[in-house]
């Protein structure tokens, strides 16, 4: 049955292409109106594709960037991290929250601030955290994997937005085509009535 329905549905499209005299000139229209809104999905493809390039490219600089700025040690907690939550079913939520620690710099000298760390951790407890060039906490470099993910998330939302955009724009044509073609059945209608009230 759906098979029927799409060749029924091309069979249509392809007869407004042509000159058949029960194609109106909105059903022309309309299609002339989804042809163009899907050639322009088809030409910008292969812009959103070098979209997706730029971005990784930008990405993977940033990854090497960081790689080599920033590196890799153990804090040790100063203060024990607030405790695990549950929720009514007496599941554990866990979680990270901010706990003071300690960590020492390349030069030997030691620094303390916040670090993230488990819920529920103790004084004491280890935590592998990354610096940047003075010695602050920040996170972790991105790496290749980050950077392609990204490209692709980004390469999608933007071919998904231009099709939203292209099928927004083809719902509001045919509306519009479609009060046309109403306006003309009425003015249809009413020659009809008028015709049959000679007789």
């Amino acid at each position: 049955m759906v098979a029927v329905s799409m060749f029924s549905l091309r069979w249509w499209r392809l007869r407004c292409l042509g000159r058949s005299p029960l194609v109106r000139t909105w059903d022309r229209m309309e299609t002339a109106t989804l042809v163009v809104i899907a050639l322009v999905v088809l030409v910008s493809t292969p812009f959103i594709g070098l979209l997706g390039s730029t971005v990784y490219d930008q990405q993977r600089a940033q990854a090497a960037e960081q790689s080599a700025t920033r590196h890799e040690t153990t804090a040790t907690l100063i203060a024990g991290a607030i405790p695990e939550t549950s929720s009514p079913r007496a599941i554990s939520i866990g979680g990270t929250s901010p706990v003071p620690a300690v960590w020492t710099l390349p030069d030997g000298s030691e620094k303390t601030g916040p670090v993230p760390a488990d819920r529920g951790a103790t004084a004491g407890t280890k935590v592998t955290v990354w610096l940047d060039q003075t010695g602050s906490v920040v996170g972790a470099p991105i790496t290749s994997g980050d950077a392609a993910m990204n490209a692709i998330t980004v390469a999608m939302l933007a071919w998904l937005g231009l099709l939203a955009i292209g099928s927004g724009a083809f719902s509001l044509a045919r509306w519009a085509l479609d009060r046309r073609r109403f306006a003309n059945w009425d003015g249809e209608w009413e020659r009809i009535d008028t015709n049959r009230s000679h007789f």
